[in-house]
């Protein structure tokens, strides 16, 4: 007779051939994220991690019977609970003390079972997930985390942070912003209470530091910083940090500090596929408590070939104007809903996309803005080029570089440098920058 664990691998094989989704499988069925717990003769029992994964079970109970009956050779009842119900009735507790715990300033919402693996981010899960089950571990330790606006940096990091504290609730997490930090120290200085401040990390078990690129020319900051990342390392305790670009693009960071980020796990996000971005879509929509069919997710997801956030921004419209006008979401719906946005011949922004809308901006050629020749206005153009190419893009210093006619790494970071400060007291530079981006989207 079949285990329990046994025919739960079966029901996936099952899904698997059936033609379900590879990002599917892995975000709501597998080991890991559900846990069998049980069967008998007309039940099969399974436990899972949040609501979101429940509800989605919940939807598709007739197709996962089916198989059940398929495999066990007799109808079984799918009995679905969450892993917290049964945890707090075998301890005692009940759900309102269940929400009074204290996170560390974690959200409790972010976790890896509701985190959507794709190809655009499956190492740095793997390696969050590494970082959280043995952590302080040398060979994780420190994780960095980079990639782009809203691809899932944070969430990883609050979900290490969620892992480690229910395995343990008695350690000391700290999840703190870049800016905060920073904040904090300047506080301290004032105050001249930095002995306070110095004790409070060092007694911290798993650090988690957001927006580290903000760093960047606050030169006391990395010092304190410095000696902190050596105290906690040399303690084995976890250290986890994101930025928004790896740590040798993270403008007058000390070569010390760069060494030592660089001294464990960097791993980069980039922007999902369309499959991804559709699983996605399909979870806010829970979210959202809206049924929303595939034709619809396709044609959002399809839209959105550079920013999550855009493509979750279009879903809140659709649901928006659903709820004005009393109807179900459909197809039609959703393109009248959107159709400011829809542009089926829209590109995804590339380094020569970028390049093109600027010559067009500018009155020159593509050749121009590549070449050798320097002085203004020509070198100003180049120079916020380059700036929108950081600024939208996942690719490396070199690369633009490479693609402006061979700049060297330093040019391309001092440009950008230089295009993000007037932005802030040149309104010309302002408008130039914010006419270029219209065009690209």
């Amino acid at each position: 007779m079949k285990n329990t664990n046994e025919i739960w691998e079966e029901v996936v094989e099952t899904l698997v051939k059936e033609g379900m989704t590879d990002v599917t499988i892995k975000t709501f069925f597998k080991t890991g994220i559900v846990f069998p717990i049980s069967h008998d003769n007309s039940t099969y029992t399974i436990a899972v991690e949040n609501t979101f994964t429940k509800g989605y079970l919940l939807k598709h109970t007739n197709e996962i019977e089916r198989i059940l009956e398929q495999i066990c050779g007799s109808p079984k009842k799918l009995i679905i609970y969450l892993n917290s119900e049964i945890k707090n009735r075998q301890n005692g507790i009940t759900a309102e003390e269940d929400t009074k715990k204290d996170r560390s300033g974690l959200i409790k919402e972010y976790r890896f079972d509701n985190f959507i693996v794709g190809p655009s981010n499956d190492f740095a899960h793997a390696a969050a997930v590494a970082a959280a089950e043995n952590p302080g571990d040398a060979d994780y330790n420190p994780l960095f985390l980079y990639g782009g606006v809203g691809l899932g940096k944070t969430h990883l990091m609050h979900a290490i942070g969620n892992y480690i504290y229910e395995k343990d609730p008695t350690l000391n997490i700290k999840y703190i912003s870049c800016n905060n930090f920073t904040t904090e120290f300047i506080n301290s200085l004032n105050t001249k209470k930095t002995y306070d401040f110095k004790e409070k990390y060092k007694n911290v078990d798993l650090l988690l530091l957001d927006d580290i690129q903000y760093l960047a020319n606050k030169d006391s900051t990395q010092t304190e910083f410095f000696n902190i990342f050596n105290d906690l390392m040399n303690s084995k305790k976890q250290i986890v940090l994101c930025s928004d670009r790896k740590p040798s693009e993270i403008e007058t960071l000390t070569d010390r500090l760069v060494s030592r980020m660089n001294g464990g796990i960097v791993a980069d996000i980039k922007f999902p596929d369309l499959e991804t971005r559709i699983a996605i879509l399909e979870k806010k929509a829970f979210d959202f408590g809206i049924n929303v069919p595939f034709e619809v997710l396709n044609l959002i997801a399809e839209q959105s070939l550079n920013n999550v956030r855009e493509m979750e921004g279009l879903l809140k419209k659709v649901r928006m104007y659903s709820k004005f006008i009393n109807k179900e979401i459909t197809l039609e719906l959703a393109t009248e809903a959107i159709k400011d946005s829809l542009n089926h011949d829209k590109k995804p922004i590339t380094i020569e996309l970028i390049q093109e809308k600027a010559a067009e901006y500018f009155h020159i050629t593509v050749e121009d803005l590549c070449s050798k020749r320097r002085g203004k206005p020509l070198g100003t153009y180049r120079q916020i080029a380059m700036y929108l190419c950081k600024k939208y893009l996942d690719v490396t210093i070199r690369e633009i570089g490479t693609k402006f006619g061979g700049k060297e790494h330093s040019t391309v970071i001092y440009s950008c440098n230089v295009i993000s400060e007037l932005i802030e007291t040149n309104p010309e530079i302002r408008e130039y920058v914010t006419d270029i981006e219209k065009l690209l989207k």
